[in-house]
């Protein structure tokens, strides 16, 4: 007798349906994490890719890890940064950021190591949480709404500078300062007007007031600011007495005044006749001038005062031998540094 075996013949198996590509945002696992330059990355649809960064549709998916400055340009499209790029971020010390909806709080967390932050604009009218930049020590920041800055922007006491930019605002706002633990404040070119007490009773020591289209008026620097030594201010005119500007006058030793032309002042009184005895160091750049050093200094007198040491730029006296001799008769000549 012989014995069949029937047996039934196997379906074949389907074909193994492909894994899907990760979508900006996806965690793909660690055996999967896109470093710079990826090739596969290239490939997708809507990528984008400089010196800094690589992007697919608007998400910033790696970061060039030989860098430690990174610029986020408004113009490359960039809406998001992907989470698996969050621990490229960790080696960057200085970061510009077009629109500051990029950084969240995750991202903030993420650049470890920031110590200089440049936000060119905002875009919208809430506060901005800035705490979470543990190192940071110099921002530059776009000032969006005539408020303090403490109102627009939320960071740590202890930066060394900040730097304020006309945006949507241009008033340099009242009390804009106060508040903000600060050693350097730097105000931009563009604003067009000031309010008064922009800095009171904080630790700055130097203050730059770089607009040159404002009128500034009286009580611009609050009376206690017992730490300013160094103020450089551009002035339209001399309208108001420097220290009716500078309510702190007796503690800035180092100042620095900017203008188009030094004018003769009414009433005989040098424009820093009150403060003059406080100034060490006096800087003065300017295109021409109505006036002696001596007169706008302290209004005459050289055998009752004692005299800035000073350095100056006029540029319509720099070349005239004789214009120069007029400038700087009577004013002790051990006192003028160069010029």
């Amino acid at each position: 007798d012989i014995n069949y075996i029937v047996g039934v013949k196997p379906e074949p198996k389907p074909d193994p349906k492909p894994e899907p590509k990760p979508e900006p945002g996806d965690d793909p696992g660690d055996d999967e994490t896109i470093s710079f330059g990826d090739s596969k990355l290239k490939e997708e649809e809507g990528y984008y890719g400089n010196d800094y960064y690589e992007a697919v549709d608007g998400v910033l998916m790696t970061v060039n890890p030989e860098i430690t400055e990174l610029s986020i340009s408004g113009e490359d499209g960039i809406t998001s940064i992907d989470k698996n790029a969050y621990s490229q971020l960790a080696k960057i010390e200085t970061l510009t950021v077009y629109d500051d909806g990029l950084l969240t709080p995750e991202v903030m967390t993420a650049c470890e190591s920031v110590k200089t932050l440049i936000i060119e604009t905002h875009g919208s009218d809430a506060a901005v949480d800035l705490t979470k930049f543990n190192k940071l020590a110099n921002l530059s920041i776009p000032c969006y709404q005539e408020t303090p800055i403490k109102e627009q922007y939320s960071v740590a006491y202890g930066l060394t500078t900040i730097t304020l930019k006309p945006s949507a605002c241009t008033v340099i706002p009242n009390n804009a300062f106060v508040g903000i633990g600060a050693k350097e404040i730097v105000v931009e070119k563009g604003f067009t007007s000031c309010g008064t007490n922009i800095v009171s009773g904080s630790s700055i020591t130097k203050l730059t007031l770089l607009p040159e289209e404002i009128d500034y008026g009286a009580g611009v620097i609050s009376s206690d600011c017992i730490y300013l030594t160094d103020l450089y201010i551009y002035l339209q005119n001399c309208e108001t007495p420097y220290e009716n500007i500078n309510l702190s006058y007796q503690y800035t030793s180092k100042l620095t005044i900017s203008m188009e032309t030094l004018p003769e002042r009414n009433g005989g009184d040098g424009y820093l006749y009150e403060a003059h005895t406080y100034i060490k160091e006096l800087s003065i750049f300017a295109n021409d001038t109505q006036v002696i050093l001596m007169d706008f200094v302290c209004g005459g007198f050289p055998d009752e005062v004692d005299c800035p040491t000073v350095t100056f730029n006029i540029q319509g006296i720099q070349d005239d031998e004789e214009q120069y001799e007029w400038f700087v008769r009577d004013y002790p000549s051990e006192k003028i540094i160069n010029s």
